[in-house]
């Protein structure tokens, strides 16, 4: 009996919850309860309840379930069953608040004057008509075969609650294109861990609220159905602030803090696609400019106002809905122009839209190959002289460069390879961030690689920064190797120092890890077949009108002596 009663017992939490979901009062809820008490009694599986054994007792729960199953299916025309029992029960139905409460009849003639607000069609107990009983009608008093016909609304009904959410993804994409232009391919995982969010979107427009969007969204949706495998930092942690790393909000298909974006965009995706299939227009790209779920909650609400319906039971007022109408309303006017998006894991994996690569895990070649492949790029032809005024100023037109390199890369800015590489940088902002750059008039975009180049050469050449510090080789060129310079003039050793420089930071600086596929490895080979290996490799070889007549550098030197050599060829040239 006691584990009956516990059984049957609710709380008040229960309570609240079939109140929502009923969309009616506790008054209403318990009369629904009564309706499963009686019918739980008169069924045949009720009699003779023995709660002994746990066996028997699953039986018991059996039954409940079974007597409460049809009620389910319509839950409002069980409570107005109800209601109807009560009028018919003269013991009851006779009763003043009784009679009040169900507006059997009007209110008593103290409440009522020749006022107009206290007139009784004011007085009268109206549901309240929001969303929720919109839904919930359809949900409760539709049934199953009816409700395919309006498959939109449907499946609006099933996720109302996130419908919202969908409205967030345009400014999440535009969130990460800008986060991947500034940092894929230019900064570190450790860079990116050790820098705070705070500090990159401050002062952003799009960035603040991408980021607020992203904060949302995934305080939302639910980590526990992914297909990635999300770090345990952030399986339970739902409250997303501005401290968390930068690292956190560039996505990678990597098991690392980088995946959580892949996770939200795959849902928000899902979610979309789930709504939108119903419009049977094609998929587009997830990179491609698409228009997004276009729903607004109080415009909804005030277009369930104008499309609803009265009856009169008594009198009582009953609403109704069209969902025909409404499932129009969804199509035209929330879904109109929105097509379904390409679910394809690829376009997170194989292409850099909306995938971060760090500086260590790719080749500076790679990014030469991406950037070509984008927008073929040229050397700047020997007519054009670049001059930076000092080393601030190459290090800023070098940053400037590289988020123009960015932007390029990954399809962004549009523009034609002709254009004004000054204008371009202007049109994208690279030079709102970095002032103070050093860059000629009648550069063209195809010129962005080289001219980084040629910046980061001018800081290297003219400062004692040293961008071969950390690399562990051979400190003193071989001692024969002093002879080549005798007699050679300074152009030709500036010329020589320049294309070393370009082979050292390709493939020693940014070179790619032992264990990557199509790595070449130039150990124990002399420099000059090094240089003429790169030559082949780069994108940016001079043509054979424009090669220079360059004696061959020493034969005594080998690949170890590299970064010796170029030491000495700066050093000489800095004696001049």
């Amino acid at each position: 009996k006691q584990w009956y009663q516990r059984r049957v017992a609710i709380t008040a939490g229960d309570l609240e919850g079939m109140r929502l979901h009923l969309n009616a009062g506790p008054d209403e809820c318990v009369l629904f309860l009564v309706k499963t008490i009686i019918s739980l009694t008169e069924s045949a599986e009720s009699r003779n309840y023995i709660c002994s054994s746990k066996p028997d007792r699953n039986n018991v729960e059996a039954s409940i379930v079974a007597a409460a199953q049809p009620l389910l299916e319509n839950p409002t025309g069980v409570i107005r069953d109800a209601q109807v029992l009560i009028v018919h029960d003269v013991n009851v139905a006779t009763d003043p608040l009784v009679k009040q409460l169900y507006e059997f009849d009007d209110p008593p003639a103290q409440l009522t004057s020749s006022d107009y607000h206290c007139r009784p069609e004011l007085w009268r107990n109206s549901q309240p008509l929001n969303l929720t009983l919109f839904c919930n009608s359809f949900s409760n008093s539709v049934a199953a075969h009816e409700q395919d016909r309006y498959p939109t609304v449907k499946t609006f009904v099933d996720i109302r609650e996130q419908v919202h959410l969908l409205g967030l993804l345009p400014k999440i994409l535009d969130f990460f294109r800008r986060l991947l232009s500034r940092y894929s391919y230019k900064s570190s995982l450790e860079e990116a861990r050790n820098t705070p969010i705070r500090d990159v979107i401050k002062d952003d427009p799009i960035l603040e609220e991408g980021f607020a969007a992203w904060a949302q969204a995934w305080k939302e949706i639910n980590v526990e159905s992914t297909k990635f495998a999300i770090p345990e930092a952030y399986k339970n942690k739902k409250d997303i602030r501005d401290n968390e790393p930068l690292s956190l909000f560039l996505p990678e298909p990597v098991a690392r803090e980088g995946i959580c974006c892949l996770h939200l965009l795959d849902t928000l995706i899902a979610l979309h696609n789930k709504l939108v299939r119903h419009t049977k227009r094609k998929n587009v790209k997830l990179s491609d400019r698409f228009l997004s779920v276009d729903y607004d909650p109080e415009r909804t609400t005030m277009f369930l106002l104008y499309s609803h319906s009265v009856r009169l039971v008594g009198k009582h007022r009953e609403v109704r809905f069209s969902y025909g109408v409404f499932e129009r309303y969804l199509k035209d006017e929330v879904l109109g122009g929105v097509h379904p998006i390409l679910d394809s894991i690829k376009q997170f994996t194989d292409h850099d839209t909306f995938k971060m690569t760090y500086r260590e895990d790719v080749t500076w070649l790679e990014l030469c190959n991406k950037l070509h492949a984008r927008e073929p790029q040229q050397r700047i032809p020997d007519t054009i002289k670049i001059e930076f005024g000092d080393i601030r100023a190459a290090n800023e037109a070098k940053k400037a460069l590289a988020t123009a390199i960015g932007y390029i890369r990954a399809g962004l800015g549009s523009g034609s390879p002709n254009e004004s590489l000054i204008g371009f940088m202007e049109r994208i902002g690279s030079f709102k961030e970095h002032a103070n750059y050093s860059i000629p008039d009648t550069l063209k975009k195809c010129h962005v690689l080289d001219a980084w180049y040629l910046a980061y050469f001018y800081k290297s050449y003219r400062s004692t920064y040293d961008p071969f510090d950390s690399i562990n080789m051979v400190t003193t060129p071989p001692p024969e190797s002093h002879e080549w310079f005798t007699g050679k003039n300074h152009k030709i050793i500036k010329i020589w120092l320049m294309e070393l420089h370009r082979f050292l930071i390709d493939w020693m600086v940014l070179k790619p890890s032992e264990d990557t596929e199509g790595s070449v490895s130039y150990e124990g080979m002399e420099l000059m077949e090094c240089l003429d290996f790169f030559k082949e490799r780069t994108l940016l070889a001079r043509s054979e009108n424009e090669e220079p007549e360059l004696p061959d550098l020493p034969e005594c030197l080998n690949y170890e002596h590299s970064v010796a050599f170029w030491l000495a060829l700066k050093e000489s040239c800095l004696k001049v």
